[in-house]
């Protein structure tokens, strides 16, 4: 089947497992292009789709597919950024007039773009909109700070699964229990059957 073959939608929390775990992964981030950059790249792709299916019970996902839906993340977050910025500046109303997306407001801040406003007034002319990159300490530790939510949330998952996993064999087992039961009632009611039927027969 082609890599790129198209799947079912990813949920929510599939996105944001993609952006914690893109987050942390520095090769992805490095925006350099050459042969060897980009041949990291492809690796380190495919070792975050290895940590992305181990971490979350859905449908497999390929290093394509995470890496278009990455790309199309930060098409959408540029364009959410452009919409929000020029709404500010027609309108003049304030940025918590329009409502937040959290996903793309992610992949706004792992680009190093966001919108800021300086000043309290409201028409559009005090407005001052501006793209700024985050500074590189600050990102630094926002990434070990996603680095940690993702093994939270990878263990979480993983606790949840051995959970279920553990209720399911307790299930199985006393199934198992209640048949042995029930076949050597069986086993003693042919038995009892069959003496009485010897007793008969004398």
């Amino acid at each position: 089947m082609n890599s790129l073959t198209k799947a079912a939608p990813m949920t929510k929390d599939e996105t944001k497992l993609l952006l914690q775990l893109v987050a942390v992964n520095e090769i992805i981030n490095n925006k350099t292009t050459n042969a060897i950059n980009n041949e990291l790249k492809k690796k380190a792709w495919q070792n975050l789709a290895n940590d992305f299916n181990s971490s979350i019970a859905t449908v497999p996902r390929t290093a394509a597919q995470l890496r278009l839906k990455w790309e199309n993340l930060k098409k959408s977050a540029r364009k959410h950024c452009a919409n929000t910025r020029n709404g500010l500046i027609k309108t003049g109303r304030d940025e918590d007039c329009f409502p937040p997306d959290g996903i793309l407001d992610k992949v706004a801040s792992l680009l190093g773009i966001g919108i800021t406003r300086q000043g309290r007034r409201s028409t559009s002319s005090n407005l001052l909109l501006q793209c700024n990159r985050l500074p590189a300490a600050k990102r630094k530790h926002k990434m070990r700070e996603e680095l940690c939510k993702a093994r939270i949330y990878r263990d979480n998952a993983l606790a949840e699964y051995l959970k279920a996993k553990k209720k399911k064999l307790d299930l199985e087992n006393n199934e198992k229990e209640i048949l042995i039961a029930k076949l050597k009632l069986e086993i003693e009611n042919a038995r009892l059957e069959n003496l009485i039927l010897r007793g008969d027969s004398k």
